[in-house]
């Protein structure tokens, strides 16, 4: 079976597996880009029977999604360590290390995945725990059944709060609620702020807003990119802890609300945010919206924008048909 833990202060996966294998016959499976393919799943993007080497292409594109992966070898020493970039072309990005070792009956693969800072580890450390089980059937193994979306939900219980970034749906009667839980770096009167003056949502929402602080108030965002624009009524407004309102966009099924939760934690602040949407509404997009938008409330906190960034957003929405 697969050993998975998570650092919060490194940002790093480690994924360690054992093989009854020798390390010459696992290092072809991990080192080979035809061996890669078949058992990741993915197109190799360039010369599959070309070798690889330090400085050479690691690309390739998954076939369940069509997200590429553009990449280099920073590191390669036969038959114990493989070291590659992954997906430089949607920056920032990630590193991988493959690290073999020979151990009584086999060898030892570590995998360790250095992530990114809007990367989210359950789902990640769930992916990697299924490829390890179809890397074991490569091998002549008989992998184990495991379920993609228990694994994301055990990893994320027992890697902490701050290793969840994605948003989690649940169904409840005739409604979608859709829900993020982040940790940020500031405390709630700061992201307060951010959430709730009009200075402070253009700088994450990429908007310009209008807000009547108080229940029953007028709540008017115009998005610059996409220009449309939504006007809603706040129902919560008590700071720094609460702030809702209506969203009652056409993009959303025309009845939906939206509510943040704020509340201290030894990081900062603990935000969740909560949109309950008709069962019509495109969840998925919403999600990849969200998402989107909630990486830039870190930098609105200290009075930063963040320009908006579609090649992102759509890696998003590819993620989130997959997993939501």
């Amino acid at each position: 079976m697969t050993d998975a833990a998570y650092s919060a202060s490194e940002r790093t996966l480690t994924l360690t597996r054992d093989y009854p294998h020798p390390i010459s016959k696992v290092w072809a499976a991990v080192s080979i880009p035809a061996r890669i393919a078949d058992w990741m799943g993915v197109e190799w993007i360039g010369d599959e029977g070309a070798a690889l080497h330090e400085g050479g292409h690691f690309d390739y594109r998954f076939a369940d999604s069509g997200l590429e992966s553009r990449a280099h070898v920073l590191r390669f020493d036969p038959p114990r360590l493989l070291e590659h970039s992954w997906f430089e072309n949607i920056p920032p990005a990630g590193r991988l290390r493959w690290s073999l070792e020979e151990i009584a009956g086999g060898t030892r693969l570590t995998l360790t995945h250095f992530l990114p800072p809007q990367e989210e580890a359950p789902r990640t450390g769930a992916g990697w725990t299924i490829l390890m089980e179809r890397l074991a059937a490569s091998l002549g193994d008989e992998p184990a059944t495991l379920d993609w979306r228990a694994l994301r939900d055990d990893y994320a219980a027992r890697f902490g709060p701050e290793a969840t970034r994605d948003a989690r749906l649940a169904k409840q009667g005739d409604r979608q609620i859709l829900t993020f839980d982040r940790i940020l770096r500031h405390p709630p009167e700061k992201v307060w702020d951010a959430l709730t003056t009009p200075e402070g949502i253009g700088r994450w929402w990429q908007s310009d807003a209008e807000v009547e602080p108080s229940v029953g108030g007028r709540f008017y965002v115009r998005f610059r990119e996409f220009d449309h624009s939504m006007t809603g009524t706040i129902t919560d407004y008590a700071p720094p802890s609460r702030f809702g309102f209506t969203w009652s966009e056409e993009a959303v099924g025309g009845d939906s609300h939206v509510l943040f939760e704020l509340s201290p934690d030894p990081l900062g602040t603990h935000l969740r945010l909560v949109h309950d949407l008709s069962a019509t509404a495109d969840a998925t997009e919403l999600a990849a919206g969200w998402h989107w938008h909630i990486d830039g409330l870190d930098a609105a906190a200290q009075g930063v924008a963040t320009p908006w960034d579609e090649v992102r957003w759509r890696v998003l929405q590819k993620v989130y048909k997959m997993t939501l």
